[in-house]
Parts: structure tokens; sequence; C-alpha cells
């Protein structure tokens, strides 16, 4: 059986529009009117989502009754629900983004301090076990700062081999984040 007809007519052809965030790609939609009802023959079952947009030069918190009495002059008994500006419908889009970047800032922070109460750590075991040694070098002439120039080698001896090895580590078996290398700089 042949279907003879017509779904629609094509009047026109719009741009890509990033309806699901200003970072994801971009998907083939279409735009009909809500009176044609376009949902009848889609072939899966979708829940009509209908978006007002006006668009204004003055301020839009003024403009919101006039709007909401002009649809309800229409249809008095269509609800109106999440009234925004653009901006607040931009700035919503990418909190999930700000969240997730202040979470990993907070972790990162968290690392840093593990990291630099573990160096203390093992610059003070190094010290307590050498005082022995230490002793000795001031016995036989050695200046505090002598003394300290050896310690700070020791340890920063240490901390360059950890550093070394991390970083080596993460470019050996680092996955690729968002398409581009580990390796890349500007990451």
């Amino acid at each position: 059986m042949t279907r003879t007809s017509t779904v629609g007519s094509i009047v026109g052809v719009a741009g890509d529009v990033r309806y699901r965030g200003r970072d994801l790609e971009p998907v083939s939609q279409a735009f009909v009117l809500f009176q044609q009802n376009p949902y009848g023959w889609l072939p899966y079952a979708q829940s009509p989502n209908v978006s007002f947009v006006v668009r204004v030069t003055a301020d839009p918190a003024t403009l919101i009754k006039a709007v909401q009495s002009r649809i309800w002059s229409v249809d008095k008994d269509q609800p109106i629900l999440a009234i925004q500006t653009m901006e607040q419908t931009l700035s919503q889009s990418g909190a999930s983004r700000r969240v997730y970047l202040l979470l990993m800032g907070v972790l990162a922070v968290i690392a840093v301090l593990m990291a630099t109460s573990g160096i203390y750590g093992l610059v003070s075991f190094s010290v307590t076990r050498r005082t022995q040694e230490m002793g000795i070098h001031f016995a036989l002439g050695a200046t505090p700062a002598r003394v300290l120039t050896l310690v700070m080698r020791k340890g920063m001896i240490s901390i360059t081999l950890g550093v070394c090895i991390g970083l080596g580590g993460s470019l050996a078996f680092g996955k690729r984040d968002f398409g581009a290398p580990v390796r890349n700089p500007s990451n």
C-alpha cells in the first residue's frame, strides 16, 4: 500500500541550531506549524514540546505580562512555564560544565595539598634518618647552609624523580580527551 497524501511542504531552510548546548554538534530537525499536528506522522512516539521566543528591544522583564495576556487571549487554559531571557537560557546551558569545572578545581586543590603533605613527610623522614650524618658534618666544621644544601639536594632529587615518573606515565598511558592528544600543550 502506498501513501498518497502529502505530509508537508518545505517552505524554507534554516541554519544549524545548537539547542542541546553550545558545545554539542547540531542534529537534523524540522520546524513545522503546531496546528498541522506534525507528531501524528512521526515513526516514533514524541510528545510536543512547544517553545515560544519573543525578540524585544526593551527590557524583557517588562513585557512578560503583555506576552502572557496575548497568549491567554488565544487560549486561556494554555499553561506558560519557564519564562526566561535568552541570557538566562544560555547561562543554564553551560551550568553543568561549570559545576564539573568547579568540582575538578576542588579536587585538584585537594590533590596538590595531599602531594605537598606527602613531600613534606618524605623530606621530614629523610632528615630524621640523617640526623647523625648532619651532626658529623657539623662536627667536621660544615656550615648550616652547607648542611641545608645537602638536605635540599636529596629532597629535590626525590621530587624530580617523582615528577619525571608521573609525567612519563601520564604521557605513556594517557587517553585522548576531546579529540586532542594528551601531548598537545593547548589542553
